[in-house]
């Protein structure tokens, strides 16, 4: 309780603020009236606290089509990490050497089902910038040595970018098991690249080199509807062709 008390007070939020902080974890890209139902408060209460916990940069709000959506910012994710949420385990790491170790131990691993990536075109351009191209051709070797079936929502300058990526290494690259779809940029607009299997949520922040793992089957549920939400209105793609040296 002293926890929460010191939040609130050090971030200027409502006891219902870590309450629609929380939610949005379990539930990212809500809607005000989802929310609403979901914690029983007014659907004009839950957007007022919406706009101020934005104002916070804790949540932030996107353009799905026609619809608004609410999802976490890297800082709203922190601070629950911070208010011990029940929303799983949470864990956070920071920089590329992490970054990349991580990717290596999950590539060694037989994963016992498909892994689902989003991946935005800025974040595949700073992930170009960062990456150890040495360690990510031993990821790429190991996740065809485990046959890992990859699925991935690309942003539409995703494949431009990883044709940057030096010719041995796309060759490492080549034969992956990946099923690849196109969004435009506008609407797979995260700031993180997102990997989820089984009951693992690894958020990427290739712009802050800081990653945050959730470990919960209800919020790596959550992110496979919204894959397949998106991969319902995108295109399909060849990937070995689009990377093909």
């Amino acid at each position: 309780m002293q926890r929460s008390s010191r939040l609130y007070r050090e971030h200027g939020l409502q006891k219902s603020d870590i309450v629609i902080l929380r939610e949005l974890a379990q539930q990212p890209a809500s809607t005000p009236s989802f929310l609403g139902q979901a914690i029983h408060l007014p659907r004009t209460s839950i957007a007022f606290r919406l706009e101020k916990l934005a104002e916070r940069q804790l949540c932030e709000k996107k353009k799905i089509r026609n619809l608004s959506t609410w999802s976490l910012t890297p800082a709203g994710i922190r601070l629950l990490a911070k208010s011990n949420t029940e929303i799983g385990t949470m864990t956070l790491v920071e920089g590329a050497r992490s970054f990349n170790e991580t990717l290596l131990s999950l590539a060694s691993e037989v994963l016992p089902a498909r892994v689902y990536v989003f991946e935005p075109s800025e974040q595949t351009r700073l992930f170009v910038k960062h990456v150890d191209e040495n360690s990510y051709a031993r990821v790429s070797d190991l996740i065809k040595e485990n046959d890992i079936i990859v699925e991935a929502l690309f942003g539409e300058r995703s494949v431009e970018y990883a044709r940057q990526l030096g010719e041995g290494l796309r060759r490492h690259m080549y034969g992956r098991p990946t099923i690849g779809h196109v969004l435009p940029d506008n609407i797979l607009n995260f700031d993180q690249l997102i990997i989820c299997f089984s009951s693992d949520v690894y958020l990427f922040n290739y712009k802050t080199l800081l990653m945050t793992h959730i470990k919960s089957k209800e919020v790596t549920q959550n992110y496979r509807t919204i894959f397949e939400f998106y991969r319902s209105f995108a295109k399909s793609i060849n990937f070995n062709e689009a990377i093909r040296v």
